[in-house]
């Protein structure tokens, strides 16, 4: 993943340098990343200077560490920045500068060791998420995941999975979950991303891309077994819900004496949008909890057409 810069960027440059230049961009925006996104994470496009990313979307690679040896508590420290082309046909995709070594570092790290919602999420969400690249971990970043790392591609190192393993020591879990991209090099890569997690002493599980359809190919050959049972407990338990809710209904209607008009122009229109109807009977609680959220809201006079 990417191509090595032949000249070092100074410690100044590293630091900050060309980085107050960095500013926000339509191709940031238009993969939905928002700007208080790229503040979290150090992202911003150059679009002048003497630096060899200029022209490039630029990301910060950070870890948190101390910066002294007073006992003060870890910070965010920049390691190095690499630059992304801001359109797919560039070549190459991903500038580094020599004397980084994207095999010892993970992006986005220093989030997980500083976050205060880091280890929240990881035991909430069953552990860290491993993408392959910085945008991926930008846009879990910006739906507002802080469990979220990335390999800088599909090779993740022996270094790297032991960076894993202390990062999920200081989150209190002990599962990688790794979503690498669906091609045939990310799925390879994931494959031996496990192997090394599992060596490291963590559980591994890879993002099958093709679980649903591989699940519906399985049903149509008679053999859904414990997926079918799976989906049928949870259709019961829907069921059983939709059917308080609609109960609840038909007493405030017998309750007032009257029929509700709401209910049937809503019955018209979900059907007429295909949200409710043959088929489409799981939708059935949603459509019950709409109608008595807006009849406590509006109240029985709005929801019930009394008779006269």
């Amino acid at each position: 993943m990417g191509t090595v810069l032949p000249p070092r960027p100074s410690i100044e440059e590293n630091r900050c340098g060309f980085w107050v230049s960095a500013a926000y961009h339509p191709a940031i925006e238009a993969r939905g990343i928002s700007e208080d996104t790229c503040e979290l994470l150090g992202i911003g496009y150059l679009p002048q200077g003497r630096s060899p990313l200029k022209g490039r979307i630029v990301f910060q690679v950070a870890d948190a560490r101390a910066v002294n040896t007073k006992g003060d508590p870890p910070s965010r420290v920049i390691l190095s920045h690499l630059g992304r082309a801001a359109s797919d046909d560039t070549d190459p995709k991903y500038l580094f500068y020599q004397g980084f070594h994207k095999s010892a570092e993970l992006y986005g790290q220093e989030l997980l060791w500083l976050h205060e919602d880091a280890a929240d999420q990881a035991q909430t969400h069953g552990g860290i998420l491993l993408t392959e690249g910085p945008f991926d971990v930008a846009k879990a970043a910006e739906a507002g995941f802080r469990n979220v790392v990335g390999a800088f591609g599909a090779a993740l190192s022996t270094t790297q999975a032991g960076k894993l393993a202390n990062l999920a020591r200081h989150l209190g879990v002990d599962t990688i979950r790794i979503a690498f991209d669906r091609d045939e090099a990310g799925q390879s890569g994931a494959l031996k991303a496990a192997a090394l997690i599992e060596q490291a002493g963590l559980k591994a599980q890879v993002f099958d891309w093709d679980a649903s359809v591989a699940r519906r190919n399985k049903c149509a050959r008679g053999g859904c077994g414990p997926v079918a049972s799976d989906l049928e407990a949870q259709f019961q338990l829907t069921v059983a819900d939709a059917q308080k809710v609609l109960d609840q209904v038909v007493s405030l209607t017998e309750a007032d004496e009257g029929n509700s008009e709401l209910l049937a122009r809503m019955v018209t229109t979900f059907e007429s949008l295909g949200l409710f109807g043959a088929g489409r009977q799981i939708l059935l609680p949603l459509f019950l909890a709409i109608s008595l959220e807006l009849g406590a809201l509006f109240g029985p006079a709005l929801l019930l057409r009394r008779r006269t």
